[in-house]
């Protein structure tokens, strides 16, 4: 699975400008953001296009993702956000580039009244996917609710993480 980004937009997730970084540092801190992928994963860096290269190596386990995937849409559908939460999280430790069974963990999670864990999947897909506006509008609904307008506590942990590893020596 071949997942390309434009860094800049990488960037505006991740609160730190990595366009004044080296391939090299970028490829590293990305390594640390995208920790939860096969390490077998590839990641590439050049003229501002990131490269995220899943080994297909997963592909009988992405099978059995994508049919709990569709369990867990249904166990939802019912009312069951509990047990749909659960299959999701199976689905992400099976296939863990899917965005939408991040985004629709999330949203469990919202049903749930977890938000810290409904923030961390949803903030999750947006990193994977930064032009999918429902983690987008989910994250903002929680946010809103909190009264939290400027996004402190979605991206707080995430910009120290990143600005540790940037800081350098």
């Amino acid at each position: 699975m071949l997942f390309v980004v434009q860094l800049a937009d990488l960037s505006a997730i991740e609160g730190v400008d990595l366009t004044r970084t080296s391939n090299v540092e970028i490829g590293e801190r990305l390594r640390e953001v995208f920790d939860f992928l096969p390490k077998e994963t590839r990641i590439e860096v050049a003229d501002g296009i990131v490269t995220i290269d899943i080994p297909d190596s997963a592909t009988q386990e992405k099978s059995e993702a994508d049919r709990l995937h569709i369990k867990a849409n249904q166990r939802a559908k019912q009312g069951d956000y509990q047990k749909a939460a659960g299959i999701w999280e199976r689905v992400i430790e099976l296939d863990p580039a899917n965005v939408a069974a991040r985004r629709n963990l999330g949203m469990a999670y919202v049903e749930l009244q977890e938000p810290d864990k409904a923030r961390e999947n949803l903030v999750e897909a947006a990193v994977l996917d930064p032009k999918d506006a429902w983690s987008f509008v989910v994250l903002g609904n929680i946010l809103a609710k909190e009264n939290d307008w400027g996004g402190q506590s979605a991206f707080s942990s995430k910009r120290s993480n990143s600005n540790r590893a940037m800081a350098g020596p």
